[in-house]
């Protein structure tokens, strides 16, 4: 039987109940269960499935009939006490995603004696599109017909039934009928919760981060200063900045081959203007040769663009927004610092964005007409190398899944390896670039963000990395 042709079938039943569901009817019309099935009884009664359940009105159907909410109905009209006490069986084996003490059954429907009972899950929770049911019906007479949302289904040995529906996303309520060959007739329904599946990129997508377990030589013209502010004293929290910086060390060491005593770590509360100042006066002065060390510079937290556009500054843990120029530290300024040394190059890895939002998305500084300012497209020396996490008006996002700043994340998986496309050992800039900027973009955009990381590198064939 097709599913056109069970409506009719049903409907001639349906006819006389249905009347009953209009104002001042009387409210004995069938055996219900707790629950809440919404319209679910006089979906059933009029033989209709679950196709058709928003053209029944819920108010016109319960407004005088006293019919609660929920359960299976019966095909036995009058209330019958000694059924409506009887516990519904628990039937295992059923593949649903529900505990077997929710199992419910159709209370049993009596005519001259003969009974039916229909045994199913109350509710099952999916992910997909077409969603298995299984069940048992049990008759003192054997069954002539079973029909599970309109469709026939066929009784196997013991009564048990299989039969699988469409289930869109959302609710969606399945009757299920039997009929023994002498008429008599039973009802249940089942409820179908089809999960939204997750938009953009599912909370786990990321692998954890990990270094490679084999570090690379030491490469003694290397040197490092590495700044990551999560907790601020002015301003709100750069999430996971400080996870970033403290990842990136083990990085350094390994994959970069800088030498731990070479590297110099700074976090929160130790990562104020003074202190970084004086890393980069100071302690690189100490570590570094002209002409011959390169220098790279690693800071993940909060960036601002001056009111006119000029500066990028870099916030620091002790940076006021009231204070700007004298708390926080231009991307030029730090530029110019180590250019002082006359190292042989400079590489800034920069997790900040300059557009005044945070990684959350939250606005660090408004001016006073209420609009964030823009930063004008930065340009350094030839032997500059910048590598930052977003172009100058978009926001940096941080992966919650993996607790790190969206760019630090893949800047630290191209570093041990994953952009190396040739597969040949080396990570060079031009490969680093690339797996980056692509990765970052596509992973962003599946969020409904825009970011795309900046890239200034005049070296693209020089390796970066080395993996063995």
């Amino acid at each position: 039987m097709s599913r056109a042709n069970a409506i009719p079938l049903l409907f001639c039943v349906a006819l006389p109940l249905m009347s009953a569901c209009a104002p001042g009817a009387s409210s004995g019309l069938a055996q219900v269960m707790r629950g809440d099935h919404e319209m679910v009884e006089c979906l059933v009664l009029s033989g209709m499935n679950a196709g058709h359940l928003d053209m029944l009105s819920r108010s016109a159907c319960y407004a005088s009939t006293g019919i609660e909410t929920g359960a299976p109905l019966t095909g036995a009209y009058p209330r019958d006490p000694a059924i409506a006490a009887r516990p519904a069986p628990r039937v295992g084996g059923a593949k649903v995603d529900a505990p077997a003490d929710t199992r419910r059954t159709g209370a049993p429907a009596a005519t001259g004696g003969r009974q039916i009972a229909i045994e199913i899950p109350a509710s099952i929770a999916t992910d997909v599109v077409e969603t298995t049911i299984e069940g048992r019906v049990r008759g003192t007479m054997s069954i002539a017909q079973l029909e599970v949302d309109g469709t026939p289904a066929d009784v196997g040995p013991n009564g048990r039934f299989s039969a699988t529906v469409h289930t869109p996303i959302g609710r969606t309520i399945v009757p299920v009928v039997a009929v023994d060959r002498q008429g008599a007739r039973a009802t249940a329904v089942v409820e179908i919760n089809r999960r939204q599946p997750a938009t953009g990129v599912p909370r786990n997508d990321l692998p954890p981060l990990v270094p490679p377990s084999v570090a690379v030589r030491p490469n003694p013209n290397r040197v490092a200063v590495i700044v990551g502010v999560s907790r601020y004293g002015y301003m709100p929290e750069a999430e996971f900045a400080d996870r970033d910086a403290n990842a990136f060390r083990d990085f350094a060491t390994v994959t970069l081959g800088i030498a731990e005593d070479r590297i110099l770590l700074l976090t929160n509360d130790a990562a104020t203007r003074t202190e970084v100042m004086l890393a980069l006066r100071s302690w690189l002065a100490a570590h570094s040769e002209p002409d011959t060390s390169e220098v790279f510079v690693f800071f993940a937290g909060h960036g601002i663009a001056s009111n006119d556009g000029e500066a990028l500054h870099l916030l620091l843990a002790d940076t006021s927004p009231s204070l700007l120029e004298q708390t926080a530290i231009a991307e030029g300024t730090l530029v110019r610092e180590i250019q002082s040394h006359q190292p042989r190059s400079i590489t800034l890895f920069i997790d900040a964005c300059f557009s005044g939002v945070g990684r959350d998305g939250e606005v660090l500084v408004e001016t006073a007409r209420g609009i964030r300012p823009t930063a004008k497209p930065r340009s350094y020396g030839g032997n500059v190398r910048i590598f930052a996490a977003a172009q100058n008006d978009q926001i940096a996002l941080g992966a919650r899944s993996v607790g790190h700043g969206l760019f630090s994340y893949f800047l630290m998986r191209g570093l041990a390896g994953a952009s190396d496309a040739d597969r040949n050992g080396t990570v060079t800039w031009s490969e680093l670039e690339r797996y980056v900027v692509d990765a970052v973009s596509r992973t962003a955009a599946a969020r409904n963000v825009q970011q795309r990381p900046f890239a200034q590198i005049r070296t693209p064939d020089e390796p970066v990395a080395g993996l063995r």
